[in-house]
């Protein structure tokens, strides 16, 4: 019986000639072999993830005993035998009986080679007329009410497949087999997997959120966005290719982890991430396709996607559809027209690498004359027939290559635009294609490149407008190398008479741009004021609103507006959804999403914010669009700090400083991202990284946008020290900055962890101001908090968890039920207490590793409670601080700190400071691991002593924040 194929099939073969090599190989086993359990890790076996819903809906199907057969079904790679492996193990913890039976093909011509493991060593099997019938009693008598697993139940032998159809008639075992999709059982089985008595699960490929699950789980750590895009790209989310692409990643060390992710490095001359295991699986797939078929893979490889008429043209119809049908390639229908291309980017990677260059100009060229006979009618020919020339021989007719560039830029295809542009003749170079080429280079993330292409295209500039358009692209350039401030000098040398109106507006625009971004939140919000919220058919430039719009969403989100930012954001996203494709000035409709995520996140819509954000990082990494993804990750990475998911916010703000130091970006980002970093770290008790993270954060600038919002990683290392008083001045100074730029957002984050590390009663009257002048939940419930805080009214903390939880803030929400909990102790109400602990350790449990030091007194469990002055000295204390120390800090006398301290010890029922610590689960990161810290730090950063590190962090934090 023949299982039609879902996408690809591996031969069963082990003579497979390769047609690539012209050598012959065997093709790769799909699955580990039975009985082989090795541990989770890079070369053992992987977890299993992302079948949770097909194996517990296997197990339901399974105890309502309505079947008996059950078939696990799928290409190669895609994890049948993983999945049969953890069903098993399941019904071994039902104590049911399993017996597993792996087929191989070696065992074809062997009587019963599949189940000899499990028959008695004494019973006769040469042939005779009743040898079916002792092996059918001998297996019953073994098994009783069981049930067999068989791995490829293609591969099973002619014997071995009469006994299984003999049990399963019989009504005697539960059959559960994996079969490879595309090959044939052996005719005994066909009525066992056909009937009502069968139950099929497909499986599919993994999702690329489950991708970047599982190889987060066995990495043990977080992939960057760009790395986790190619290798599911490359893998196609099959389990056994992703496997092999990171055993060579690992092995040729083009797969590198930076300290804080993983990241696949560029990839050099005949670097490749693909192993010898997975280029014979290729070769070997693509050896039976003949000759005919063969020139076609290589045809796809190089230019596909391919019409069905020029597929046709090169081959019949039917070898089309015999290739269809072994997994070679697919066939997709986009409106009217029939697209064909490689089933999987693996083989496009393996078949270019083993084409000679003599091998693809004449395959490439050929299809540029296939195409150009047709007449070259379809919009995209110019781009496809051009791209080809260029890559075939180096060089097109000049006016093909501007036509083509054109195209690729309205499609947003910027390494098609470079790669185009920069085979076009310098003589033929014009102002518009050095604007296309420099903006193409700085979407790439080529910001050097990009400045002196833009330098060019201003020199040259033959008018008004070609200078407006070369001025803008370069200020928007600098900004990232430069930073806002240098930016903006540039954008103001313009001269601007002459100028048309929509000239004069997109250098508005711009200077707003490059005001926030200098912290100048007002004067951006000035400048901007000419633009409308709302516009209609009749608006005469509707291209100008849009790319105001965005950066209207991103002034409003700062000055406190989030729900008028979200209005306008979501507006200006639908119509420029509408106008994608259709223009060549135009950015990529998913910078409107960019912008939506800041705005979703400070009107704490929290998921919401993540949703639209993720979108937008997927959209600008599939187009290489690096500026736009950096931007994304750190709005995401905000986003997380506000929501209180830390690991997420650390990946991100890793991701964004991995991105930066390789871009050579030193502008508005880099800072505020490292100190991201630096207090994500601290949250999670990882102080090297810590520390090291904010002593490079000292090497930058203090940027104007978000100014204020850098004092966090000072901030929250001192707080893991338990130096409140220390942090809190720290954040109060910040806070008076971010309020002096206008920017709202900032001062209204600074001001609410004031108020979470003890500092209500300084920041809950400004809070309450910033809640009546600002839009949205999250401005009003800062502000609940803070007066909660300060009265220590239990059940206004109660509601504010509440409404954090509401938004998925489960930090924040923690921290709230933790304070009402000390609350309800000291009042008395213990039936209170323990259901605000309850709810405390529910939102906490959705935080990752992450416990800050108010949850580490508020939700310890003591007899008698402590004082908010008792916590302060308790954190100090357990984290190393002296007496003295503690004395110094809080203005009072070393006696007074050792009576705190002994009341603290009694009222805790510890007999020490390190008991306290371990009580406590309190983070040291001071001492040792601040000594540690320092030796990863580059000599030209390393402070020259190691005594007094935290001492010398708060000063020096205060004395920057003044």
């Amino acid at each position: 019986m023949y299982i039609a194929p879902l996408t690809f099939t591996a031969q069963s073969t082990d003579k497979s000639a390769n047609l690539l090599s012209k050598q012959n190989h065997h093709a790769i086993s799909s699955e580990p072999s039975e009985g082989t359990m090795e541990p989770f890790g890079v070369f053992g076996r992987w977890p299993l993830v992302g079948r949770d819903r097909e194996l517990d809906a296997l197990m339901r199907t399974m105890h309502a005993g309505k079947h008996r057969v059950f078939l696990i079904l799928g290409p190669s790679g895609i994890g049948k035998t993983r999945l049969a492996e953890a069903w098993h193990d399941r019904l071994d913890g039902e104590g049911r009986k399993v017996l597993k039976i792996s087929a191989s093909i070696t065992g074809g011509d062997i009587p019963f080679a599949a189940v000899r493991h499990v028959l008695p060593h004494n019973l006769e099997l040469s042939e005779s007329a009743d040898r079916l019938s002792k092996v059918v009693t001998s297996i019953k008598a073994d098994l009783g009410d069981s049930v067999i697993l068989i791995d490829d139940l293609n591969l099973l032998d002619s014997s071995s497949a009469l006994l299984l159809r003999r049990l399963v008639d019989a009504g005697d075992i539960q059959l559960i087999a994996t079969i490879r999709q595309g090959q044939c059982v052996h005719e005994t089985l066909a009525p066992v997997i056909d009937g009502e008595h069968v139950h099929r699960t497909v499986l599919g490929p993994l999702s690329e959120q489950k991708v970047q699950e599982l190889l987060q789980r066995v990495l043990k750590g977080p992939v960057a966005h760009p790395a986790l895009h190619m290798l599911y790209r490359m893998s196609g989310g099959n389990t056994l290719f992703l496997r092999e692409l990171v055993r060579g990643g690992l092995q040729n060390g083009t797969l590198i982890h930076d300290g804080e992710l993983w990241h696949v490095r560029q990839l050099i001359q005949r670097e490749s991430l693909i192993t010898p295991r997975l280029r014979e699986y290729v070769q070997a797939q693509a050896s039976g396709a003949g000759s005919d078929g063969l020139r076609l893979l290589e045809v796809l490889a190089f230019c596909e996607p391919l019409s069905w008429g020029e597929a046709s043209d090169m081959v019949s119809p039917r070898l089309i559809e015999q290739l269809e049908r072994e997994g070679l390639i697919l066939r997709t229908v986009a409106g009217r027209r029939t697209n064909i291309t490689l089933v999987h980017g693996l083989f496009g990677e393996v078949i270019r690498e083993a084409t000679s260059t003599l091998r693809r100009r004449e395959l490439v060229l050929e299809q540029v004359r296939r195409v150009e006979s047709y007449g070259a009618r379809r919009e995209r020919d110019p781009l496809r027939i051009a791209a080809w020339r260029v890559a075939a021989v180096g060089t097109a007719e000049p006016g093909l290559i501007v036509q083509a560039a054109t195209l690729a830029r309205r499609l947003h295809d910027h390494r098609q635009v470079v790669d185009l542009l920069r085979a076009l003749p310098s003589a033929d170079q014009t102002t518009t294609t050095l604007l296309l080429l420099g903006e193409a280079l700085g979407e790439l993330g080529d910001f050097q490149a990009a400045d002196a292409v833009l330098n060019e295209a201003e020199e040259r500039a033959a008018s008004a407008e070609e200078r407006a358009a070369a001025v803008s692209a370069r200020c928007y350039n600098q900004q990232w190398t430069e930073g806002a401030g240098d930016a903006l000098r540039v954008g103001q040398s313009a001269h601007r008479s002459g100028m048309q109106k929509q000239e004069r507006e997109l250098l508005l625009i711009n200077e707003a741009r490059l005001r926030i971004l200098s912290g100048e939140h007002l004067a951006g919000k000035r400048i901007l004021q000419f633009l409308p919220d709302r516009i209609d058919k009749s608006y005469p430039d509707r291209e100008v609103w849009l790319i105001g719009a965005h950066v209207k969403v991103i002034s409003l989100a700062h000055l406190g507006k989030p729900s008028a930012a979200t209005s306008l954001g979501e507006r200006a996203y639908d119509l420029h959804v509408r106008e994608d494709g259709h223009s060549h000035t135009l950015p990529h409709s998913a910078v409107q999403l960019l912008s939506l995520t800041l705005a979703h996140s400070e009107a704490g819509e929290f998921d919401r914010g993540r949703t639209v954000g993720r979108r937008a990082a997927e959209a600008f990494v599939a187009m290489r669009m690096c500026r736009a993804h950096l931007r994304t990750n750190f709005y995401l990475a905000r986003l997380e700090w506000l929501a209180g998911r830390i690991p997420e916010a650390r990946r991100h703000y890793a991701e964004v400083v991995s991105a930066a130091r390789q871009r050579k970006v030193h502008a508005h980002i880099l800072r505020p991202a490292l100190a991201g970093l630096a207090a994500s770290a601290a949250l999670m008790g990882d102080c090297v990284a810590a520390e090291n993270a904010r002593q490079e954060s000292k090497t930058h600038p203090a940027p104007g946008y978000l100014a204020g919002e850098e004092a966090i990683a000072d901030a929250w290392i001192l707080a893991t020290q338990g130096r409140f008083s220390a942090a809190r001045a720290i954040l109060m100074r910040a806070a008076l900055r971010a309020r002096a730029t206008g920017n709202v957002a900032s001062e209204g984050l600074l001001l609410t962890d004031v108020a979470r590390l003890g500092g209500a009663e300084e920041v809950s009257e400004r809070l309450n101001e910033i809640a009546r002048s600002s839009q949205g939940r999250l401005y009003e419930t800062r502000a609940k908090l803070a007066l909660a805080l300060e009265y220590e009214d239990a059940r206004s903390l109660m509601d504010c968890g509440n409404s954090f939880s509401e938004m998925n803030a489960s930090l924040l929400a923690a921290e709230c039920y933790g304070a009402a909990v000390s609350a309800w102790r000291r009042a008395g109400n213990i039936r209170q207490a323990d259901l605000a602990a309850k709810q405390a350790q529910e939102a906490l449990d959705g935080c990752g590793a992450v416990r800050t030091p108010v949850l580490s007194v508020t939700l310890t469990d003591f007899p008698t409670p402590l004082t908010r002055r008792e916590q302060e000295i308790a954190l100090l204390a357990a984290s190393g601080s002296s007496s003295r120390d503690i004395a110094t800090q809080l203005d009072i006398s070393p006696r007074t700190v050792d009576n705190h301290l002994q009341r603290i010890f009694a009222k805790i029922g510890v007999r020490s400071r390190r008991e306290l610590t371990k009580h406590l689960g309190v983070h040291r990161c001071d001492g040792a691991n601040a000594a540690s810290s320092i030796a990863h730090i580059p000599a030209s950063t390393q402070p020259e002593k190691q005594e007094g590190v935290a001492s010398s962090l708060e000063s020096e934090a205060i004395n920057e924040a003044q």
